[in-house]
């Protein structure tokens, strides 16, 4: 790029420096912080002053030639002290300006900082201390003991369900202490004590975990239980007590479910579950498709992200995408599901057998190479606007679902995913139905689904069957998800994938 020529009569400096914004003067006068441009300076010896807090002044005397443009670039030097510390007691934090350091061999830029040392069972020393250039400035600190306290019980978790997988499943209680001492966490309902935790030895934070079980290991009933937190000093002459609350609650039921389809269920149904408020699912997973026609050939590997949230009472959106590539044409295929559903019935935890129904809307957008419809199996949706009634029995930890789907779209997918194009709108069924296994860390479920010819004139292969397995990676929110699938017809596929969730 062409460089301008200054004015007549005049010169221009350019000047910069390392670090940037340090203040610059010619001849005494102050032009601003670098970078900067100069364009007013008659030609002749400019005296330049360079300088930042922190750092060495640079002076330089420039000589500028009459219509030039000349560039001066400093390198500043940081200017540096050193800080010793001796604190008291040994192992004592020390912290300069909230970063943590040794006590000793310390170089520090020059200025004033705030030091801070800290120690379990000691009050906190916080001061001011100023850093010279080449001077040592050495601190004596001897922390003074702290008096025995308890800070207010915090809970994770106040109102859960033991069945939930996971950190759903319990409650942490959560409390600080200021100096050594011990501790008797119990849980107690308006008889009894259910539950008790001993803590020998306190820490500057203490954590104890409870499961909603007794002190036997048998689970206790839902209701409003009162967590008491009793410590003792070492000396025995400080006593102080704090209380919470929590609830249990077998309503608040999570459950794992599968997203590959952009619904959560089972992979060829719907359930009809919903997550409380303020939760969410988080899965992603990929499925290897081999047809058979006779023999077995890979012919295509799809991927899939998908989120679930609970959004209101028994109010559930989901959101999921997913890319599949063949593998015998050059072809990409992106999909993206929005679903809402709407658990009209969905009953809490019981003895016997309880009818279960939702309400569920699924819109399906599609793109690929070409203007017609993407050709899909069935272990994906058609690009479509569907809504669907899914309803079912209940009884301990089984499900079974039956899921029957109306579809409004331009095209129909036809037996091998050949797309069959009509008039908008086409209208046809699927036929749903799942058996799900769902015991909190460990969901299993049997799922199949069935589509009708459009206008729902007859039913269509193929038979989609899919067998999965999810498990709760123990003491994390993590799922491992495997399924394998099939579509039964006469010239049918195999389908095998692999997942990860997270339900926090």
């Amino acid at each position: 790029m062409a460089t301008e020529t200054p004015r007549q009569g005049v010169s221009e400096l350019r000047v910069r420096s390392v670090p940037d914004d340090a203040d610059v003067t010619i001849n005494n006068r102050y032009v601003g912080r670098t970078p900067l441009t100069v364009d007013d300076l008659s030609p002749g010896t400019h005296r330049v002053v360079i300088s930042r807090s922190g750092y060495r002044t640079v002076e330089r005397w420039i000589r500028l030639r009459d219509n030039s443009i000349s560039e001066l670039e400093v390198a500043l030097e940081q200017r540096v002290g050193f800080l010793a510390v001796s604190v008291q007691p040994d192992g004592a934090e020390l912290f300069l300006d909230g970063s943590r350091f040794a006590d000793t061999g310390n170089r520090f830029p020059v200025g004033e900082y705030t030091l801070t040392a800290t120690a379990f069972g000691y009050q906190t020393d916080v001061r001011r201390v100023t850093i010279r250039e080449n001077r040592t400035t050495s601190i004596v600190i001897a922390l003074q003991p702290a008096p025995f306290a308890l800070s207010a019980v915090a809970i994770t978790n106040a109102r859960f369900n033991p069945a939930n997988p996971g950190p759903r499943g319990s409650v942490m209680i959560r409390f600080s202490a200021s100096a050594p001492g011990s501790a008797e966490v119990t849980i107690q309902d308006a008889s009894d004590v259910r539950f008790t935790h001993e803590i020998k030895t306190l820490t500057a934070e203490n954590r104890v975990w409870w499961n909603g079980r007794d002190q036997s290991g048998k689970p206790l009933p839902d209701g409003l239980y009162t967590v008491i937190v009793r410590a003792v000093s070492v000396d025995g002459e400080s006593i102080i007590q704090s209380t919470e609350t929590v609830r249990i609650d077998s309503a608040l039921r999570i459950g794992y479910r599968s997203m590959s389809g952009g619904v959560a269920g089972a992979q060829f149904s719907p359930d009809t579950v919903t997550l409380p408020v303020s939760s969410y699912q988080i899965s992603a997973g990929s499925l290897g498709r081999w047809r058979v026609d006779p023999e077995a050939v890979f012919d295509r590997a799809s991927a899939h992200l998908g989120i679930r949230v609970g959004a209101g009472e028994k109010l559930e959106p989901s959101l999921a995408a997913e890319v599949a590539v063949s593998t015998e044409r050059p072809e990409t295929h992106l999909q993206a599901t929005l679903s809402l559903r709407w658990a009209y019935a969905d009953p809490p935890p019981g003895a016997g057998v309880r009818f279960t129904g939702a309400a569920q809307t699924v819109l399906t957008l599609a793109s690929g190479p070409g203007t017609e419809p993407i050709p899909r199996d069935t272990t994906a949706n058609h690009p479509r606007w569907a809504i669907a009634a899914p309803v079912g029995v209940v009884t301990g930890p089984i499900r079974v679902i039956f899921a029957p789907e109306i579809a409004v779209s331009d095209s129909h997918p036809a037996a091998r995913g050949a797309a069959v194009s009509g008039r908008f709108p086409l209208v046809w069924g699927y036929g749903r139905a799942a058996v799900i296994y769902d015991s909190g860390p460990t969901v299993a479920a049997v799922s199949t689904a069935l589509r009708t010819e459009p206008w729902l004139r007859d039913v269509t292969g193929p038979l989609s069957v899919a067998v999965e397995y999810h498990r709760l990676i123990p003491n994390t929110p993590l799922f491992l998800s495997f399924v394998t699938a099939a579509e039964i017809e006469r010239s049918g596929a195999i389908m095998v994938g692999l997942g990860l969730g997270v339900l926090p």
